[in-house]
Protein backbone atom coordinates (compact mmCIF):
# COMPACT_ATOMS: atom_id res chain seq x y z
CA UNK A 1 0.00 0.00 0.00
CA UNK A 2 1.44 3.37 -0.92
CA UNK A 3 1.34 6.62 0.79
CA UNK A 4 -1.79 8.14 3.07
CA UNK A 5 -1.99 12.03 3.15
CA UNK A 6 -4.37 13.68 5.35
CA UNK A 7 -5.47 17.12 5.86
CA UNK A 8 -7.38 17.38 9.29
CA UNK A 9 -8.56 21.21 10.10
CA UNK A 10 -10.34 21.61 13.28
CA UNK A 11 -11.66 24.96 15.03
CA UNK A 12 -13.43 25.48 17.89
CA UNK A 13 -15.27 28.36 19.15
CA UNK A 14 -15.51 29.03 22.76
CA UNK A 15 -18.95 31.46 23.24
CA UNK A 16 -19.20 31.23 26.60
CA UNK A 17 -17.57 29.00 29.34
CA UNK A 18 -20.62 26.78 29.28
CA UNK A 19 -21.06 26.90 25.28
CA UNK A 20 -18.77 25.84 22.70
CA UNK A 21 -19.04 24.98 18.19
CA UNK A 22 -16.51 22.59 16.99
CA UNK A 23 -16.06 22.16 13.34
CA UNK A 24 -14.09 19.62 11.34
CA UNK A 25 -13.35 18.93 7.92
CA UNK A 26 -11.13 16.08 6.28
CA UNK A 27 -9.72 15.30 3.37
CA UNK A 28 -7.83 12.21 2.52
CA UNK A 29 -5.95 10.03 -0.28
CA UNK A 30 -4.73 6.62 -0.07
CA UNK A 31 -2.19 6.02 -2.89
CA UNK A 32 -3.13 2.40 -4.52
CA UNK A 33 -5.35 1.90 -2.14
CA UNK A 34 -7.81 -0.20 -4.56
CA UNK A 35 -5.24 -1.17 -7.33
CA UNK A 36 -1.69 -0.16 -8.07
CA UNK A 37 -1.96 2.81 -9.71
CA UNK A 38 -5.57 3.15 -8.29
CA UNK A 39 -5.89 5.82 -5.28
CA UNK A 40 -8.75 6.09 -3.19
CA UNK A 41 -10.06 9.38 -1.77
CA UNK A 42 -12.64 10.59 1.08
CA UNK A 43 -13.85 13.61 3.14
CA UNK A 44 -15.79 14.25 5.94
CA UNK A 45 -17.30 17.85 7.36
CA UNK A 46 -18.85 17.32 11.17
CA UNK A 47 -19.96 20.31 13.09
CA UNK A 48 -20.45 19.71 17.35
CA UNK A 49 -22.08 21.93 19.54
CA UNK A 50 -21.32 21.27 23.69
CA UNK A 51 -23.57 23.09 26.40
CA UNK A 52 -22.93 22.36 29.95
CA UNK A 53 -26.12 23.67 31.58
CA UNK A 54 -25.63 22.59 35.26
CA UNK A 55 -22.50 22.31 37.47
CA UNK A 56 -22.20 18.20 36.44
CA UNK A 57 -24.52 17.97 33.44
CA UNK A 58 -24.04 18.86 29.82
CA UNK A 59 -25.62 17.98 26.54
CA UNK A 60 -23.95 18.06 22.91
CA UNK A 61 -24.48 17.27 19.87
CA UNK A 62 -22.77 15.98 16.71
CA UNK A 63 -23.91 16.20 12.75
CA UNK A 64 -21.43 15.17 10.05
CA UNK A 65 -21.13 14.08 6.63
CA UNK A 66 -18.46 11.29 4.73
CA UNK A 67 -18.03 10.87 1.57
CA UNK A 68 -16.17 7.55 1.06
CA UNK A 69 -15.95 8.19 -2.98
CA UNK A 70 -14.57 4.87 -3.48
CA UNK A 71 -15.59 2.57 -0.41
CA UNK A 72 -12.19 2.40 0.84
CA UNK A 73 -12.47 3.38 4.27
CA UNK A 74 -16.32 2.06 4.96
CA UNK A 75 -15.91 -1.31 2.80
CA UNK A 76 -18.72 -0.29 1.07
CA UNK A 77 -18.72 0.21 -3.08
CA UNK A 78 -21.29 -0.39 -5.16
CA UNK A 79 -19.55 -0.99 -7.89
CA UNK A 80 -20.08 2.67 -9.46
CA UNK A 81 -18.65 4.17 -6.58
CA UNK A 82 -18.41 4.12 -2.55
CA UNK A 83 -21.11 5.72 -0.12
CA UNK A 84 -21.95 9.23 1.54
CA UNK A 85 -22.89 8.33 5.23
CA UNK A 86 -24.66 11.39 7.15
CA UNK A 87 -25.28 10.86 10.98
CA UNK A 88 -26.48 12.68 13.79
CA UNK A 89 -25.44 12.02 17.84
CA UNK A 90 -26.76 13.90 21.19
CA UNK A 91 -25.13 12.94 24.13
CA UNK A 92 -26.20 13.43 27.76
CA UNK A 93 -23.70 13.40 30.02
CA UNK A 94 -23.22 13.71 34.11
CA UNK A 95 -19.86 14.34 35.85
CA UNK A 96 -20.12 12.69 39.23
CA UNK A 97 -16.39 13.67 39.79
CA UNK A 98 -13.96 15.97 38.04
CA UNK A 99 -12.63 12.95 36.77
CA UNK A 100 -15.63 10.57 36.12
CA UNK A 101 -18.28 11.12 33.23
CA UNK A 102 -21.12 8.54 32.58
CA UNK A 103 -22.82 9.17 29.01
CA UNK A 104 -26.04 8.79 27.44
CA UNK A 105 -25.77 8.71 23.15
CA UNK A 106 -28.06 8.47 20.62
CA UNK A 107 -27.39 8.53 16.98
CA UNK A 108 -28.53 7.58 13.78
CA UNK A 109 -27.02 7.06 10.67
CA UNK A 110 -27.81 6.89 7.00
CA UNK A 111 -26.22 5.83 3.73
CA UNK A 112 -26.65 6.64 0.05
CA UNK A 113 -26.22 3.22 -0.12
CA UNK A 114 -29.55 1.09 -0.17
CA UNK A 115 -28.02 -1.72 2.52
CA UNK A 116 -25.71 -0.32 3.29
CA UNK A 117 -26.37 -1.63 7.37
CA UNK A 118 -26.51 -5.04 8.15
CA UNK A 119 -29.76 -5.89 10.42
CA UNK A 120 -29.79 -7.96 13.17
CA UNK A 121 -33.96 -9.31 12.58
CA UNK A 122 -34.15 -8.44 8.64
CA UNK A 123 -32.39 -7.06 5.48
CA UNK A 124 -29.63 -4.47 5.09
CA UNK A 125 -31.60 -1.57 4.89
CA UNK A 126 -29.92 2.24 4.51
CA UNK A 127 -30.09 3.61 8.03
CA UNK A 128 -29.46 2.61 11.76
CA UNK A 129 -30.04 3.59 15.46
CA UNK A 130 -27.90 2.77 18.08
CA UNK A 131 -28.07 3.85 21.79
CA UNK A 132 -25.15 3.81 23.97
CA UNK A 133 -24.09 3.89 27.30
CA UNK A 134 -20.55 4.91 28.13
CA UNK A 135 -18.38 5.44 31.81
CA UNK A 136 -15.10 7.01 31.11
CA UNK A 137 -12.38 8.00 33.64
CA UNK A 138 -9.78 10.23 33.26
CA UNK A 139 -6.61 10.46 34.54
Amino acid sequence: IGRRDLLDVVVTFNFTDNLSVTLNADVAKQEDAIAVGRDAEWSGIAAYVNWKFADQWRVAGRVEQFNDKDGYRTGVNTGTGGQTWSEGTVTLAYMPTANAEIRLEGRYDKSDVATAFNQPDGPADNNQYSMAVQALYKF
